[in-house]
Order: C-alpha cells, then structure tokens, then sequence
C-alpha cells in the first residue's frame, strides 16, 4: 500500500510512511509530522490541513488525498492490529491509550478525551489537566507555548484546571 500511494501522488515512501505512522498514533483521525517531503513540519485532519512551505497547494493536495487513504485503512483494520511504535508511555498509566499525543523540542502532551485530561510533560514535570465540558481536536507547540484547539475555540492549558502535578523522577 505504502509503495501504491508513493507512485501514485509522488510522494516518497519513507514520507507515506511517517504519514502512517503519524496517524496511528492519532487514531487513524489527525497526524502531526515533519518530513522534506511533506514541506516540513505540519498537521492533517479531517477538512484541515497545515505544512510548513504553506503556499505549495498542490503539496496540501497530495497529502490530504494520502492522509485520507491511510485514514480508511487503519479505520479498517481491528484495533489490536495497528503498530503503533515501541516508545515507551510516559503519561500516567490508568489513562490506557490517548487519542492523540506527540512530543517536540522537550514538550510532550497526550489527550484523553473518555477520562477528560489532557497530560503535558515539559522536561521533568508532569501536569495533569481537566478537559471536562472540552473537546481537544489539535495540540501544536510552537517555540514552547502549546496552542490547544478546542471544538469551543483556542484555548491554552492555563484554561483548564490543574488535576495533579508529577514529577517524572517519581514514576
């Protein structure tokens, strides 16, 4: 499939498969990536897509059609068989699996949206967030500061109160 989708947007194979990989771990529904290939750093999801060499429309255009194709895929297959990859979890483990989470630049984030919390790690300490009455579609960073969508509008994680505090030293 991955070499089915290079050939036929152009893409290169090790690009559909950071595409994939970025999907598995939003649950087959957003992907946030970075690859020369992909015009840099960006983020898909249903109706959105966003890459760092913004103007290239034909670029979005190859990527939202892959993003979409992968997405039927995975929707496709059974949960226990899609790989996601063998990074250890670092959120609190009664959480189970997020729906979405990445890291970047020492600042981590995963949402889980059946518990309501949203965890951010930046370097040694852990924070656990309230998301009640919320629903997270996207987390970016951007030069440290998270910038978190909400079907309510942008928000920031002061806008959610804190749970609880960890240090990551006492996992």
């Amino acid at each position: 499939m991955i070499q089915e989708l290079s050939e036929k947007h152009q893409l290169s194979q090790g690009a559909i498969e950071v595409l994939l990989v970025a999907l598995q771990r939003g649950n087959g529904t957003l992907a946030q990536f970075n690859h020369p290939d992909l015009g840099g750093m960006g983020q898909w999801m249903p109706g959105m897509i966003m890459i760092g060499d913004m103007n290239n429309h034909a670029l979005k255009a190859r990527i939202e059609a892959v993003c979409i194709a992968l997405s039927q895929h995975l929707a496709g297959q059974p949960r226990a068989s899609i790989k996601f990859d063998a990074v250890p979890d670092w959120w609190v483990a009664k959480f189970g699996k997020p729906a979405m989470s990445a890291s970047q630049n020492g600042l981590r984030y995963a949402y889980f949206p059946e518990k309501n919390r949203l965890v951010i790690q930046v370097d040694n300490h852990l924070t656990e967030y309230d998301t009640t009455g919320f629903v997270i579609t996207s987390v970016s960073a951007q030069n440290g500061i998270l910038r978190i969508l909400t079907k309510q509008g942008d928000r920031s994680p002061a806008d959610f109160p804190v749970v609880a505090e960890y240090s990551v030293d006492n996992f």
